[in-house]
């Protein structure tokens, strides 16, 4: 279980959530998930209780018109396998895409603008 510190500044970001499981990653930072209105989200704290991430899984229909205007324009043919909208000091957009039977992930901001994309098999 983490730190009292790292609880409490959960709990001043997330309310009372009874359901999260946590681990350790690193040596110093702790990891919470949850479900959270029916959405996926896992949050990530240092050891000293700094928030430094919350990701949560979205539909692609709750994805922002702006980011579907541009995976549209910029990968015809490809699918949104599965979405997730990244908060840190700003927000972002992880996408994974299908296409036939290959993967690929990218980031976006929240403008619409490609910051990143990886592919795998």
């Amino acid at each position: 279980m983490p730190a009292q510190s790292v609880l409490d500044s959960f709990g001043s970001h997330f309310g009372k959530e009874t359901n999260a499981r946590w681990e350790k990653t690193g040596q110093l930072n702790y990891q919470a998930t949850f479900k959270q209105n029916g959405h996926a989200v896992t949050v990530s704290f240092d050891g000293r209780g700094k928030w430094l991430k919350t990701e949560k899984e979205l539909l692609p229909s709750e994805l922002p018109s702006v980011v579907i205007s541009t995976i549209v324009g910029a990968y015809r043919g490809s699918s949104i396998h599965k979405a997730f909208q990244v908060d840190r000091e700003n927000r972002t957009y992880r996408i994974i895409l299908k296409e036939r039977r290959h993967l690929s992930t990218v980031e976006l901001t929240a403008d619409g603008v490609i910051i990143s994309k990886l592919s795998s098999e």
